[in-house]
């Protein structure tokens, strides 16, 4: 299980917590109609990326399998025990979600995917849920994969 999905649970418990605490202190941040969409784009980004998992898992492991003696030749002998790996793998994926986000926030076409994100109306923890589920993810994460 990722660490997302075992959030969820206590993601959800903190959202009605807050939900409550509005309700009794009368703010005002939860309007039903943005509340419903965020949840309904939360869902829908979770089941599009199981499909994406899926469909880069069928991809990725056939074709790893064929490059990896490849890979030692040219000088990727990485190890998962070697902590020097680990933490340039962190940096390497830090880097990368960078600029991902930079080019979706700077090029109109990622930008189109990206702003669902910005859409709401309200803040409040169901807003985070509000994620796009477009494909342009793997942008910024194209030279990862070959970590």
């Amino acid at each position: 299980m990722d660490l997302l999905t075992f959030s969820i649970p206590f993601f959800l418990t903190a959202m009605l917590m807050e939900f409550a605490l509005d309700r009794w202190k009368g703010w005002g941040l939860y309007r039903l109609n943005d509340t419903i969409g965020n949840l309904s784009t939360g869902i829908l980004n979770r089941i599009i990326g199981l499909t994406y998992k899926s469909l880069f898992l069928v991809i990725y492991i056939p074709l790893f399998t064929l490059l990896q003696p490849y890979y030692q030749w040219v000088g990727f002998n990485w190890s998962i025990d070697n902590v020097w790996h680990l933490a340039l793998a962190v940096l390497a994926y830090d880097f990368c979600y960078y600029w991902k986000h930079r080019i979706c926030h700077e090029v109109n076409i990622f930008w189109a995917e990206h702003l669902v994100h910005h859409q709401s109306e309200d803040y409040n923890l169901s807003t985070a849920l509000r994620q796009s589920s477009g494909g342009y993810s793997w942008i910024g994460y194209f030279i990862y994969r070959f970590y």
